[in-house]
């Protein structure tokens, strides 16, 4: 195609120059790929994608051996395919909910799960298609057992921050991880970690790091029901924490199904049900170790399921400036899926859609954002239907409507001098 005078140009790999630009690609969700072969205990799926690798990698509690699995998926456009599902725990017995986050800008991911007698940790590194573990760090031993486990990553101090909710004192508790190699250590629990002590069964943990505010934001759901939030920040050491927040969607919550952070407005996106189980979205706008909220908007009148991981939120990246919002209506309890827009302090949603309509019944889902506007889900079904086995878990990739750009961090060689046409040569 032609070059425009004083266009910015990049390299072809065939040695040849583009004009750059960007090109919208549009809404399409690939094919669902069963990851692991067999059952898995029903407490819960996690995947992220490491960028380095351009690899997705997912963990589960096997049903046949109650150890902590993870597995490696390789993306081709809205497809995966996934490797061999290497055993992380071990002989140690994995029980609760696991969970997995990339360490950026590295080839590796933190794994961490709960076991009988308290919390445990690894280093995963990804080679290929297949991932290895150092050793295992417990990060809890003994009561209170740590569930609800959430993880995200603190660019300041390059910390990977992790919150859990304890069992047998019912107090939402944070830590600090810090890798080095294939080794992970923890800041030391405490009372100054402490989030919210409030008692009752905190659940529906969920955790974003606002970039903009160098601050954290736990969303949960207290012992009455109540949707709650905390913001904190941390200094790679020490902790500090403002009020626990109350979501403003009436006065008796049924909890919150996720937050996530938007990097184009900068704001934190939050899920969750009102007094009758339906569906909302509102925006928070975090200010030091405060938060206020715009309105909240309604994506789903009808009522939700209130299982604890049937709801996931995330930011889709800037390519498509967009909130995923995966969601299970209690009408005929399949997945199904809506974007949200965010304007300031406020939402909006376009109308949403069923996932898959061969698709099982499902009350446990899983995202992570990749790169383009796409983002990856995980289904774990409580049926069997259509291509789904009941307790087996699937993926699929969801390639968001997008304004994706030729240029990258390396391709950029210049500016054109003059106007150049198709198969000419010209200065640059």
């Amino acid at each position: 195609a032609t070059i425009a005078s004083k266009a910015p140009v990049i390299l072809n790999s065939a040695g040849t120059v583009t004009e750059v630009g960007e090109t919208v690609t549009a809404e399409s969700l690939g094919s669902t790929a069963d990851i692991a072969g067999a059952t898995v205990i029903g407490y819960g799926v996690s995947v992220t994608y490491n960028e380095a690798e351009d690899k997705l990698v997912a963990v589960y509690i096997l049903n046949s051996d109650s150890d902590a699995y993870a597995v490696v998926g390789t993306i081709s456009g809205t497809s995966t395919t996934w490797g061999t599902p290497v055993n992380a725990s071990g002989a140690v017995t994995a029980d609760k909910r696991p969970r997995v986050e990339t360490i950026p800008g590295t080839s590796k991911v933190l794994f961490v799960w709960t076991t009988g007698s308290g919390g445990s940790s690894a280093v995963g590194t990804i080679s290929g298609t297949s991932i290895s573990f150092g050793t295992i760090t417990n990060y809890v031993s003994g009561g209170p057992l740590p569930e609800d486990l959430s993880m995200a990553w603190d660019s300041v101090n390059d910390q990977m921050m992790v919150t859990y909710f304890a069992t047998y004192n019912a107090e939402l508790f944070a830590m600090a991880a810090t890798i080095t190699g294939t080794n992970v250590s923890f800041t030391t629990q405490d009372n100054s970690r402490v989030l919210d002590a409030s008692g009752g069964n905190i659940i529906n943990t969920e955790l974003a790091y606002d970039t903009n505010a160098g601050a954290f934001v736990a969303s949960y759901r207290n012992g009455s029901n109540l949707g709650y939030c905390i913001v904190f920040t941390s200094d790679g050491t020490n902790i500090t924490k403002g009020t626990a927040t109350q979501l403003p969607v009436y006065s008796n919550t049924n909890g919150v199904g996720g937050v996530t952070y938007d990097s184009t407005a900068q704001k934190v996106v939050f899920g969750m049900k009102d007094d009758s189980a339906a569906g909302y979205g509102i925006v928070g706008t975090v200010s030091g170790t405060s938060i206020s909220f715009g309105t909240e908007v309604v994506f789903y009148s009808g009522a939700l399921s209130t299982t604890d991981t049937s709801m996931a939120v995330v930011y889709a990246g800037s390519a498509a400036n967009t909130t995923t919002m995966l969601y299970v209506p209690t009408s005929d309890n399949y997945t199904y899926y809506v974007n949200g827009t965010v304007s300031g302090t406020d939402i909006s949603f376009n109308t949403p859609a069923r996932a898959y309509t061969d698709s099982a019944q499902t009350a446990r889902n899983a995202m992570c954002v990749v790169s383009s506007g796409k983002v990856a889900m995980l289904f774990n079904p409580q049926s069997t239907s259509g291509g789904m086995t009941d307790n087996y878990v699937y993926a699929a990739i969801l390639q968001n409507t997008a304004s994706i750009t030729n240029l990258t961090s390396t391709n950029f060689v210049g500016i054109a001098d003059a106007g150049i046409a198709t198969s000419a040569t010209g200065t640059i």
